[in-house]
């Protein structure tokens, strides 16, 4: 099913923000152009990621610094993240497939 998120334009101004569709936490970022969409958990412990610093595509969470494309929800610094998530297969967070709309940002859950 396809929900509204927000506007692309409000997106790109902020960046990042943090929505709640099914009472699921997403955090949904602009990104050259994009909307892309992940759970807001970090794979370390939980902590939320719509806290931490946004960058060039990146997400670090505020709690132990573990990096994660938002394109594709992968951990992108693997020595740390060797140590931080020893296992492999829990490297990753969900992300969700979005569509712009007239403008607008749709996440497909």
């Amino acid at each position: 099913m396809k929900y509204k998120a927000c506007s692309l334009a409000d997106l790109e101004t902020i960046g990042k923000m943090r929505i709640l569709i099914n009472e699921r936490p997403l955090l949904v970022v602009a990104f050259e152009g994009k909307a892309y969409a992940m759970n807001d958990k970090c794979p370390h412990k939980g902590a939320m990621l719509s806290p931490g610093k946004y960058e060039s595509g990146i997400i670090q969470c505020k709690e132990h610094g573990l990096q994660i494309d938002v394109r594709t929800g992968k951990v992108v610094n693997n020595l740390k993240s060797k140590f931080l998530v020893p296992s492999e297969a829990s490297r990753s967070i969900k992300t969700y497939v979005t569509t712009i709309e007239d403008g607008q940002v749709f996440i497909e859950i």
